[in-house]
């Protein structure tokens, strides 16, 4: 990203291209599933069976420093420029910067396709620039039907509840004198104002165990695509935030730790004793 004046972000969902000035750090957010409550509740008050695959909603987000983020994109871009003529790739609906997105590489789709690349060697420098990346990541994830049968009519929306938990850890991470900006996948309308919602809520409250004055450090919200308009660049950290996000996710979900995890759990706050630190179960 680069230096910019600051964006109005607490009226809407705003994009943001630039960092904000007074950030030191950039919070990336990625998810899995789906937050919404309404078919987990739908079929618990009327005795149906729960579908699994709609059960579990994992929030992963990955933290950078300014100092630090440079090194990880030219760590990505390299690898891109390797693999594809310029990093760019000729998707059905044209030409565009190839994003590493965790789910078509696992499929092998598009520009991850054995015909297109050396897929040995493409995972085996992904996985090297991964295990050299200075992040930190913290991630939550909420078992929806347990949650609401916990909770019923008092229960929160996931997705808010998920970076409430996430944001009080970053925010006791982080230095006094530093500033956070958090960029976010924008999903969806409705899940975007949820966010925002929650996060300007807890700036002006707080939480029970976190004063409100820790989190005036966070310092924009913002709701970004992976890649730019033009589609001739991504956004870095969220791709990074991707990758990381599935491993946990499936970690959390089957009790598997498989290669990717292992690459990355160093990476998760309070390493090796992160469950309830660096990663939440919710409830």
């Amino acid at each position: 990203m680069e230096e910019g004046k600051k964006i109005n972000w607490r009226d809407k969902p705003t994009r943001a291209d630039r960092w904000s000035d007074d950030a030191t750090y950039i919070l990336y957010v990625d998810e899995n599933g789906d937050s919404n409550l309404k078919n987990i509740v739908k079929n618990i008050d009327y005795g149906k069976k729960i579908d699994e695959n709609d059960r579990y909603f994992n929030i992963c987000t990955t933290l950078i420093s300014r100092e630090n983020h440079n090194n990880i994109a030219s760590s990505l871009v390299e690898i891109k420029h390797k693999y594809w003529n310029n990093g760019m790739y000729e998707y059905k609906d044209g030409l565009k910067t190839v994003c590493l997105h965790s789910d078509e590489i696992r499929k092998q789709l598009g520009p991850f396709s054995k015909n297109t690349i050396d897929q040995n060697s493409f995972l085996n420098d992904l996985n090297h620039a991964m295990k050299e990346m200075d992040i930190t990541i913290f991630d939550c994830f909420v078992d929806k039907a347990l949650f609401y049968q916990k909770y019923y009519s008092n229960a929160k929306e996931p997705y808010s509840i998920g970076m409430e938990y996430i944001l009080e850890r970053i925010v006791n991470r982080i230095g006094d004198n530093d500033k956070v900006m958090i960029v976010c996948e924008g999903i969806g309308k409705r899940e975007d104002y949820i966010v925002l919602n929650t996060i300007k809520l807890l700036m002006s409250r707080g939480t029970y165990y976190v004063d409100p004055k820790k989190f005036k450090k966070i310092t924009g919200v913002y709701f970004n695509s992976k890649r730019t308009f033009d589609s001739s660049k991504s956004y870095i950290g969220l791709e990074v935030a991707d990758l990381c996000a599935y491993p946990i996710y499936k970690y959390c979900r089957y009790n598997h730790k498989d290669q990717a995890f292992y690459i990355i759990e160093e990476k998760i706050h309070g390493y090796p004793l992160y469950e309830g630190r660096g990663l939440k179960f919710v409830p």
